[in-house]
């Protein structure tokens, strides 16, 4: 009788650790466009940059790195957007075969501020490099749940709510992209389901683990707001989106000799990810 006890004590410790299956999932309505059988594709897109910074800028600025920092960001983030979209990428989303949320970033600095002072002008100059990873898996997906004033299109500036159905982050800013089922295939519910990558937003808030919300009765998803940077065409509720993975580095200039400025290199870093500060999860 004692052998039994135990026997069952063990089962009801084995089947009360193993996790949820809904727990973290994707909602029936877009379930679809997921799938088990598909390899992740991995979508990256670079550009390199130069920020100039005033010498009346520089004079009137306590703070040289942070305002490098976000000219840098402003301006890379807009570039790096809208040359992606002007890809007109067509995905297919693959189903939780991406990297531990230990090993994925969402926004990374690195490198170190330290401009070139230009001839004549005295003004500063910085060079920068932005790249983005984009991994469409169910695990970095989520949908557009509500648009500011309860509208149900958005455009560029637009606010929006968001459902993240798994990996979210615990700062910001964070970033991703907006997709949409493809007209042609808006009559299937099959796993090859197309989505069509139309915009371009900003994570302006984490909510984190305190805001995981239901979603229907199989599936939750994190809420947080977010901002519509570039689109193409208007976002709509329900919409996917797909957080990217963005690194940014500041590339030390090489002081010269007056009167001579450096050519701009364009340098090809290959992507990597970094272990960072490990993502909660919530377990049901």
């Amino acid at each position: 009788m004692l052998r039994f006890f135990i026997l069952l004590f063990w089962l009801v410790c084995i089947v009360a650790c193993q996790p949820d299956p809904l727990a973290y999932m994707p909602p029936e309505s877009a379930r679809h466009f997921f799938s088990p059988d598909i390899e992740p594709m991995r979508m990256q897109q670079k550009v390199s940059l130069k920020i100039i910074i005033s010498e009346r800028e520089t004079g009137q600025s306590k703070d040289l790195e942070s305002v490098f920092w976000e000219k840098a960001t402003a301006k890379g983030v807009k570039e790096l957007a809208r040359k992606f979209l002007q890809k007109h990428i067509l995905i297919k989303g693959s189903m939780g075969k991406v990297p531990s949320h230990e090993k994925i970033y969402f926004f990374q600095k690195t490198g170190k501020i330290a401009p070139l002072k230009l001839p004549v002008t005295n003004d500063l100059m910085q060079k920068f490099e932005f790249e983005f990873t984009l991994i469409p898996d169910w695990k970095l997906a989520g949908q557009i749940k509500t648009i500011e004033d309860d509208r149900y299109i958005a455009g560029t500036h637009d606010r929006v709510t968001l459902l993240l159905f798994d990996y979210y982050p615990l700062t910001t800013p964070a970033f991703f992209v907006v997709g949409r089922q493809v007209a042609e295939d808006r009559t299937t519910m099959s796993h090859n389901a197309l989505v069509r990558i139309v915009g371009f937003g900003k994570l302006t808030q984490a909510l984190g683990p305190a805001a995981r919300a239901n979603i229907d009765d199989k599936s939750s998803g994190t809420l947080a707001h977010g901002i519509i940077l570039e689109a193409e065409q208007e976002i709509l509720r329900g919409d996917l989106i797909f957080l990217v993975m963005l690194k940014a580095e500041a590339r030390p200039e090489i002081q010269t000799s007056p009167g001579q400025i450096p050519d701009v290199n364009e340098v090809v870093v290959e992507p990597e990810f970094v272990d960072e500060k490990p993502l909660h999860r919530e377990t049901k």
